[in-house]
């Protein structure tokens, strides 16, 4: 029954164009997937979609929570939930990330992406641990990234990041 619903759904997206979806928790797996969808539709060689996911990943978990806390608490980095999309939009390929963080955070996390998107990030906090890796991926995908936050009411927020190919 569950199995035959799954391929409903995915005859469903497929015909809205969207080659790959995922929600749940994150894993190597689930990233080669998406990847390899992505490596035939690529058209831009200096993008890497795995450093990107594998960063915003980081950096959402390091803005939400604090450096201590995820020190103590390790085990739980490998177990972020979201959702990946990989689909196209007016013939052109796009990798869609998310996941959900606090609500009350939300509005921080937005403040330290618009910085580190429009390059207002102050020297000193570019030397924090992943941040030079970020602004390195931004520097690549700046034109055609693009991220949202929608509030729910559970308390959280969902982040997601988009990327034209």
């Amino acid at each position: 029954m569950i199995s035959s619903e799954l391929y409903n759904i995915k005859n469903a997206l497929s015909k809205d164009g969207i080659g790959f979806f995922y929600a749940g928790v994150f894993s190597p797996g689930v990233l080669s997937e998406a990847l390899s969808i992505l490596g035939s539709k690529r058209k831009h060689r200096d993008f890497f979609p795995k450093e990107i996911f594998s960063i915003f990943l980081e950096q959402t978990r390091c803005m939400v929570e604090s450096q201590d806390h995820m020190q103590q608490d390790r085990k739980l980095f490998g177990a972020n939930t979201g959702l990946v999309f990989v689909s196209e939009k007016n013939d052109q390929p796009v990798l869609i990330l998310g996941m959900e963080v606090p609500e009350d955070r939300a509005a921080y996390l937005k403040v330290e992406l618009d910085h580190i998107l429009s390059g207002k990030r102050e020297r000193h906090a570019q030397d924090q641990v992943g941040y030079a890796a970020l602004l390195s991926a931004v520097k690549k995908t700046r034109d055609s990234m693009t991220f949202e936050f929608f509030p729910r009411s559970n308390g959280m927020a969902f982040v997601s990041l988009s990327f034209f190919l």
